[in-house]
Formats: structure tokens, C-alpha cells, sequence
């Protein structure tokens, strides 16, 4: 449940406001229907009927009718600075400050994260799936794959295999072979960039261009599918032909010899 669209609300959130010496303090929690809202008004008095205790309620515009009614009652004299309530309860009680939201959207990544299927690339926001989605389907860890951020860039734009097309139902992608009539949810690339991303945190080639190319054309050589290996599935596409690994080491000077 967001506020104006854009502000999360917090559950089991608590904030206390000081108004002068009294204080005012808001609770959040899960209602049967979205957030539910409790305000608690503790002015300085020893008389416990001058506090006031509100319902809990859904309707935050209600519950804060109600408290100003009670606070303009309580200053009948009209001495008192009420202009901090003019700019409503979401800002009053601190729902839309920075630190909150950040803390807000880190807990909802988090739950978003825990709600995945591994093996399955997810593209939520749009009809090509982001990087982050690219790299979270290929299992890296941004704590130690920091420096290999290209290959899941190159795992990204690498077009797929003339027979493949590639489909999107319900946020989750898939392949179909053209020639198969065959879906599935592992990408045609995927065996290829998983273990370059294996080799790459065990080579840990440095994040320069002539490095990189130099590791890729090394592994891509070491790794070239055995095309008569019987376990091979009719959704195994092989990493690279010899030729074009040979093409590519000639091209960026490396020595496979």
C-alpha cells in the first residue's frame, strides 16, 4: 500500500510527535484489508481522562479529523502553534521521510527476492528483462562478482540462436525452437555464461577490455561443446564453433597455441 502513489506504509511502525510538552504517538499495523492506523494523545497532566486513546481505523483522514478536533479543544485559548499539523499526517508522523521509504523499499526487494524461483528469468517491468534480472538468474553475488558485471551484459545482448523466440507469460520469459515446436525456461545461452561466470571468479581476469577478451576467447576455447556428445539435449546450443573462437583470438591478438 502506497501514499499518493509513491510512499510505502510501514507495518508495526511507531512515531512519536512533541507538540510543546504534550506528545502524540501513531501506530501502524496489518488490518484485515491494508494498513490499519492508532493515534495515542499524551498531553502533560496527571489526569488520565485528559488522555485520548483512538480507535483503530483505516481511514488515516478520519483519525486525523478527530485528533484536531481534540488538539483545538485542548487549546481553547488559541496560544498554541498549530501550523506543524497543516501539513498532514503522512509528514507529520515521518511515513514519507527518506529514511524510512529507503528502509521501506530494502524489506520489499528482500520479500520480492524470497518470492523468485531460481532458474526461471523474471521480467517484471518491461517486455525485455533488466540486468539485475539477467544477473540474479545467472546467481550473482554483487558482494564478489562486482568486477563481472560484462557478463551479464554480454549474457543480455547476445542474439539468440536463429531457431529460438523468445516469449514473456505472466513477468517469467521462456524459449521456444522454431524447429522443435519445444518451450523451455532455461535460456539457450544460459549454460555458456554460467560457467564463464564460474571461470571468471577462479581466473578473476581484470576489469580491462584486452584481459577480458583475452579470458573470453581462452574459455570459450577450453569449453566448446562435444556436438556427438550423447547427453547433449535438443535444447543444448553449443557455446562457439572452433572457427569463430579462432576468428575472435585472431582479431583481439590472443595466443591459444
Amino acid at each position: 500500500y502506497k501514499i499518493e502513489g509513491k510512499y510505502h506504509i510501514p507495518v508495526n511502525y511507531k512515531a512519536i510527535l512533541k507538540w510543546g510538552d504534550d506528545e502524540m504517538v501513531v501506530l501502524t499495523r496489518q488490518g484485515p484489508f491494508g494498513p490499519e492506523f492508532q493515534i495515542i494523545y499524551l498531553p502533560k497532566s496527571t489526569v488520565a481522562d485528559d488522555f485520548t486513546l483512538f480507535d483503530w481505523n483505516s481511514n488515516m483522514t478520519q483519525l486525523w479529523d478527530e485528533l484536531l478536533t481534540v488538539l483545538e479543544t485542548m487549546d481553547e485559548g488559541g496560544t498554541r502553534d498549530m501550523t506543524v499539523f497543516t501539513q498532514g499526517p503522512w509528514y507529520v508522523f515521518g511515513f514519507t521521510e527518506d529514511a524510512v521509504q529507503l528502509e521501506l523499499d530494502k524489506v520489499k526487494k528482500k520479500d520480492d527476492t524470497e518470492d523468485l524461483v531460481d532458474g526461471i528469468l523474471y521480467c517484471e517491468e518491461s517486455d525485455k528483462p533488466s540486468l539485475e534480472e539477467y544477473q540474479r538468474y545467472l546467481g550473482v553475488q554483487p558482494e564478489v562478482d562486482d568486477h563481472f558485471v560484462w557478463i551479464s551484459h554480454e549474457f543480455m545482448n547476445e542474439p539468440l540462436p536463429a531457431n529460438y523466440y523468445q516469449y514473456t507469460n505472466a513477468g517469467m520469459v521462456y524459449w521456444v525452437n522454431a524447429v522443435t515446436q519445444e518451450s523451455t525456461w532455461k535460456h539457450p545461452h544460459y549454460d555458456k555464461y554460467k560457467k564463464m561466470l564460474s571461470a571468471a571468479r577462479i581466473n578473476r581476469p581484470l576489469p580491462h577490455w584486452k584481459t577480458i577478451m583475452s579470458f573470453q576467447v581462452e574459455f570459450l576455447f577450453s569449453e566448446l561443446f562435444n556436438l556427438n556428445d550423447p547427453s547433449k539435449t535438443d535444447f543444448d546450443v553449443p557455446i562457439e564453433t572452433v572457427n569463430n573462437v579462432f576468428e575472435l583470438a585472431r582479431i583481439f591478438k590472443v595466443d591459444i597455441k
